[in-house]
């Protein structure tokens, strides 16, 4: 069974005491979690059969990229962090979770932007404190079913096999189940595709039931959103955190929440907040602001799955 992030950093926890010089360091290096949201790609229209007099128009979308990737939205982020603060502020992003965890752990960052778990674990085993989080802009998951289903309720899709993208992502798989275990629902799980396979596979019938998280639903193309529905979404919870290592200074954490509560009244700083996934701005955030996470046993809720094992999707429909 999966382990908790709290195994890693508490194996890891007295080699902190010996990496002391990066918090001392004039350079605060931002860590960007795996799992923080990507800016959306954008969609260019195509009318098809456009100049035909026999066959029937229709449009579909090209997907393009979008005008920033995640890794130079961060940059760009640092940059401006840095011009309004005095500080020096680089970001670093990881390409996997194990990594970002490790350099969480082995304190190479002053600063982390990362999942609202990741976030109670490190305050509990680092003493991470919060900075920031956006505001009015919760966290949810989302149960699809295709178009055509006629599934209204839970209840109606009680004899179904959920599709999960594993177990460890916090929107699409840890706050369903755990939103489902606290209204007794239990699906049996299967766990071998992505998000992105999940919708491809729904659209064409091959599975009946899935789940996503709501930033992966608004970055898909018009013409698929309408092939899918959201049969149910889990509550609102608490999203990612901002947060400083316990040793930045007092007067650097409220120079850095000056600066990002301020970001949507800048013009540099509003231009970034898009490609951040951040739709109304940042606000100031306190530890227990996380108290609905506090409450997720990611132990127990890993406990006693009943998980669907085929060699193939088509299998667990």
């Amino acid at each position: 069974m999966l382990k908790p992030l709290s195994y890693i950093f508490s194996s890891l926890l007295l080699v902190l005491a010996f990496y002391p010089s990066v918090l001392l360091a004039e350079t605060l290096v931002l860590g960007v979690a795996p799992s923080a949201e990507a800016p959306f790609p954008r969609y260019e229209e195509v009318l098809n059969n456009a100049n035909s007099k026999v066959l029937k128009t229709y449009s579909s979308y090209r997907k393009l990229p979008p005008l920033k990737t995640k890794a130079q939205a961060w940059k760009e982020t640092s940059i401006y962090l840095s011009g309004q603060t005095g500080l020096n502020i680089v970001s670093d992003l990881p390409t996997s979770q194990l990594q970002f965890e490790r350099k969480l752990a082995l304190g190479e960052y002053a600063l982390v932007y990362l999942s609202p778990l990741q976030f109670v674990t490190a305050r509990n085993h680092l003493g991470f404190q919060a900075l920031a989080k956006r505001k009015a802009q919760p966290v949810r998951g989302l149960l699809l079913v295709s178009q055509d289903n006629q599934s209204k309720t839970l209840r109606d899709v009680k004899q179904e096999i959920l599709s999960l993208p594993g177990l460890l992502d916090f929107a699409s798989s840890i706050a369903p189940r755990f939103s489902l275990d606290r209204l007794n629902f239990s699906f049996p799980l299967y766990l071998k595709l992505s998000e992105s396979e999940i919708v491809a596979k729904l659209v064409t019938g091959e599975i009946n039931f899935g789940s996503v998280s709501e930033h992966h639903y608004l970055s898909l193309d018009p013409a698929t959103q309408k092939k899918i529905k959201i049969l149910w979404e889990t509550p609102g919870y608490t999203p990612f955190a901002l947060a400083a290592n316990p040793n930045v200074p007092f007067y650097s954490v409220s120079k850095l929440q000056r600066a990002l509560i301020s970001m949507g009244k800048k013009a540099q700083g509003k231009n970034l907040l898009p490609y951040l996934q951040v739709n109304n701005g940042f606000e100031i955030a306190r530890n227990s602001d996380w108290h609905d996470i506090e409450q997720i046993d990611i132990d127990m809720l890993n406990n006693n799955l009943q998980v669907v094992d085929h060699s193939t999707p088509e299998q667990a429909k």
